[in-house]
């Protein structure tokens, strides 16, 4: 799970699409690309601005393996 707005990584906001009750979000960051799933309610993150995140690493898998 990713934890948007706070946390030791930054990330640059690529892409950004509505779900229904959730937004999800791409991240670019020295980690790779991220993937970031948010309650809608949540404040929104522009496209090109940088947001501050955190992960539980033992749950991460690169976005390529799913490809």
């Amino acid at each position: 799970m990713v934890t948007l707005g706070s946390g030791p990584f930054l990330g640059t906001v690529r892409g950004t699409s509505f779900a229904g009750h959730t937004r999800e979000y791409l991240l670019d960051s020295v980690l790779g690309e991220i993937k970031a799933e948010v309650d809608a309610s949540e404040p929104v993150h522009a496209i090109g601005t940088d947001v501050s995140f955190d992960l539980e690493a033992d749950r991460a898998a690169p976005l390529s393996r799913f490809n």
